[in-house]
């Protein structure tokens, strides 16, 4: 366990970082006595958490992929891999080759979930974001068990038999047979089998990376001409996204529609739609421009003032997704108004009773985490490149934020930012490592305190917003500032 630690001059940030570290390693399940709901057992845990209710004994797929950074910060690498492996070895044939949607913190099927392999909460975007986070934890880590045949043959069928076998109009989508016990094509579960969707935008988003994480797969086992393959599918998924599916009346130019109805399969959804909406963008699927644009205004209008407003999410874990959309794509107010909404409403009552007040949702600390580093700061890390990429997305009422003595990978690092500006790193253990430093806009300029270094840097566009870029070698034991 790791207990990330901050400095910044905004107290409400520290506090409320500081309270779900604490929080977070409070739902760490390992080697704990549990019973087993839904029965008169009781069993000891695998290494995991709660990802899901707290009133429950379980970890859920959604849940579990969603927590899966924040748990990665805190130094729950051991839980992380345990709880996806429990999950792959939890899709047999006899169940379609689905993966369980919740299972025990003994690895054992949830029963609230689960009647039988003919019966149980089956949703397709579920299936994508484990061959997503997947790839995301290799890379987290280097942890070469993620590139095991165990796990790579769970991800070759989600990709290749799973998507077959439910595609039956054969445009490369597969399909919801109603709701989420017969097989949902969408992690919204708030309508009735009369709404139900054929084809949705959120499993489209979530297969689309789920097949560039496959090509990322196939790249780190050595097979670069299959990583290839996979990048041109993903690609020509994408384009069919934007240029065939989500089109309504042939206006390329008009609003995404998010799904298909099964009632009617010529009709197709447009508006606000919560999570089919939200996935969409958050999965990249939408081609960064004026038209997605356009659709993260109207989700952000779709949410007005949060719960209680018509349409919006009525739970707040539904609001932990909205700091990560926002960021992907430097809207770094909207970002930060909704992790400023979660810090606001985190002691009201959530919409379940029986869990208490919404900071006892665990999905709220473990993401809170990931959003102050992953989000604020900007951190990605690639350890098999042994290299970390920072870009500050601080908003006005935060002049600095620090974060202390890490552990990331083989090195531990402390990384600064003040305003989005000025950055640093310090690489206090490990290897030299490379720091790949971005700053949001266009600049001539990156001036960095290297001794003789003389480096160029470029201007990327990272989801449709400018950002210059620059890479150095921060060696073992020193530290490096760059500013614009």
């Amino acid at each position: 366990m790791r207990f990330p630690k901050i400095d910044t001059d905004h107290r409400e940030l520290k506090e409320v970082f500081d309270w779900s570290v604490v929080k977070a390693h409070e739902y760490v399940a390992t080697d704990r006595i549990f019973p087993i709901d839904h029965t008169d057992r009781v069993a000891k845990s695998i290494p995991c958490y709660w990802a899901g209710y707290r009133t429950r004994h379980a970890f859920y797929i959604r849940d579990f992929v969603h927590q899966a950074d924040g748990a990665w910060l805190l130094g729950l690498d051991e839980e992380n891999y345990r709880m996806m492996e429990a999950f792959v070895r939890s899709a047999t044939k006899e169940r379609g080759y689905f993966a369980l949607w919740a299972l025990c913190f003994d690895g054992s099927p949830y029963y609230g979930d689960y009647k039988s392999d003919d019966s149980f909460v089956r949703e397709i975007p579920s299936q994508f974001e484990l061959v997503e986070c997947i790839y995301k934890l290799y890379l987290k880590t280097g942890d070469k068990r993620y590139l095991s045949d165990e796990m790579f043959d769970f991800c070759t069928r989600m990709v290749t038999t799973f998507v077959e076998t439910l595609d039956t109009d054969k445009n490369g989508v597969p399909e919801g047979l109603g709701h989420h016990e017969s097989i949902s094509c969408t992690y919204d579960e708030r309508g009735d089998e009369e709404d139900a969707y054929f084809e949705a935008g959120d499993g489209i988003g979530c297969q689309y990376q789920a097949y560039l994480a496959y090509a990322g797969l196939c790249k780190a086992r050595g097979d670069c001409r299959s990583y290839e393959i996979w990048m041109d599918k993903a690609e020509e998924l994408k384009r069919y996204f934007n240029d065939e599916w989500s089109v309504v009346n042939g206006d390329k130019d008009s609003t995404f529609a998010h799904a298909i109805l099964m009632k009617d399969k010529s009709k197709k959804l447009q508006g606000f739609a919560k999570e089919t909406s939200v996935f969409m963008p958050l999965k990249l699927v939408t081609e960064a421009g004026k038209r997605t644009s356009a659709y993260l205004d109207l989700i952000n209008a779709g949410q007005g003032t949060g719960i209680g407003f018509p349409g919006a999410n009525s739970n707040i874990e539904g609001y932990t997704y909205y700091p990560d959309l926002y960021f992907l794509y430097n809207r770094v107010d909207d970002a930060w108004k909704w992790m400023r909404y979660i810090m606001d409403h985190r002691h009201d009552p959530h919409e379940s009773p029986r869990q208490g007040p919404n900071c006892y949702y665990p999905e709220l600390s473990y993401t809170f985490v990931s959003h102050v580093v992953q989000g604020l700061m900007g951190v990605s890390v690639n350890v098999p490149d042994n290299s970390i990429t920072t870009l500050s997305k601080l908003p006005n009422d935060i002049r600095y934020l620090n974060l202390k003595e890490q552990k990331m990978g083989n090195n531990t690092v402390t990384i600064m930012h003040f305003g989005r500006q000025y950055s640093s790193l310090s690489n206090l253990e490990g290897e030299d490592i490379t720091w790949n430093i971005q700053f949001e806009g266009i600049h001539d300029h990156i001036a960095v305190d290297i001794d003789g270094f003389d480096g160029e840097c470029e201007v990327k566009y990272i989801n449709g917003a400018p950002v210059t870029c620059i890479t150095v070698t921060v060696k073992a034991n020193h530290t490096v500032t760059a500013h614009v």
